[in-house]
């Protein structure tokens, strides 16, 4: 019962999908980690049916980049540009900490968000004139999110407060593995429809350590905003690497 209702507060936090909303409480946000991955299939559902939809790759990517946003809130979308506000400021972490709080937009994030969405096209475009198994971006969407869960109980907070003060009461790091069986069951699952769709939980895996090493480096550790980033990122990575390889074989 508790599962469904972290459930329920994952979608409703991390989706704009209607469902009843629920207080946050300990026992509840104890498995907010363990339900990210489900709200990524649940979008990842929705986008895999609209792929049917016959109109030219270059309309149905732009498409693709407004319903997803739409279905996401944009959340994820105003993690990136507070991020990078933050990274390219070039100043001390702590300082770098303050700026990411900051609701204003600056140059840096607008210069960011602008490629990042440039290079979102050029992948779903790719994506959809190559007749790529369409049912893929159900596996990226389930994997990115299902990492940042990870990043919940592996990695350290930057900031002793926000993030960090909701679960340090919360979570149970013998949850972890109910996580990694998941995970492992819903990859296993897409291996048995194609092979070659291993290729994105690796490609996942690897921008994981990547991305951690830069999170450490520059802001001491995890924020909310650094695990949004992560999210649009690595799905840019996987399904970037999953149509290289598919080139090459």
């Amino acid at each position: 019962m508790k599962f469904l209702e972290g459930l329920m507060i994952s979608i409703s936090f991390f989706s704009t999908l209607p469902i009843k909303i629920i207080d946050w409480t300990v026992e509840r946000i104890r498995f907010i980690p363990m339900t990210m991955g489900f709200v990524g299939i649940l979008i990842g559902v929705i986008l895999y049916g609209f792929s049917f939809f016959e109109i030219e790759p270059m309309i149905k990517s732009i498409l693709f980049i407004v319903i997803y946003t739409v279905l996401t809130g944009g959340l994820h979308n105003d993690a990136l540009m507070d991020t990078s506000d933050a990274h390219f400021s070039r100043r001390d972490i702590d300082r770098k900490l303050e700026i990411m709080t900051d609701s204003r937009v600056g140059a840096f994030a607008v210069m960011s968000y602008v490629n990042y969405i440039l290079l979102f096209f050029v992948t779903m475009y790719y994506y959809y004139a190559l007749n790529t198994e369409s049912y893929l971006i159900i596996l990226t969407l389930f994997i990115s999110r299902s990492l940042v869960g990870v990043m919940n109980y592996n990695l350290k907070y930057a900031k002793e407060d926000g993030l960090a003060k909701m679960y340090a009461e919360a979570l149970k790091r013998s949850d972890l593995k109910w996580l990694y069986f998941i995970v492992l069951v819903v990859i296993g699952g897409f291996a048995y429809l194609d092979v070659w769709s291993l290729v994105i939980p690796m490609a996942g895996v690897i921008f994981y350590h990547v991305y951690k090493r830069f999170m450490y480096k520059q802001f001491r550790g995890i924020t909310g905003d650094l695990l949004g980033t992560y999210v649009l990122l690595s799905e840019l990575v996987m399904l970037g690497t999953y149509m290289v390889v598919k080139l090459w074989i």
